[in-house]
């Protein structure tokens, strides 16, 4: 596995090269910027974070939406339904 860290989202260009050159290599990104609302990956299977909480102090990271709610319930003081949708 080769981990790559950048700020503001994947390299693509490095992983196709790589891929490309090194066909026996698979390269697995997950990027981040909570300020621009990115949070993605290209394998569950490696990255097991579905989701992200960005907060003043450390960002926080959940596999399911149900453990996000219970985190979000925490910090407002009331229940928080899960969902995936706004």
């Amino acid at each position: 596995m080769i981990w790559q860290n950048t700020a503001w989202g994947e390299q693509e260009g490095v992983r196709r090269i790589i891929e490309e050159k090194l066909p026996s290599i698979k390269v697995y990104f997950q990027e981040e910027e909570p300020g621009c609302g990115l949070f993605a990956t290209n394998s569950f299977e490696h990255f097991l974070e579905r989701y992200l909480l960005d907060s003043y102090d450390e960002p926080l990271y959940f596999e399911t939406i149900d453990e996000a709610a219970k985190c979000v319930a925490g910090i407002v003081g009331h229940t928080v339904k899960p969902s995936t949708t706004t």
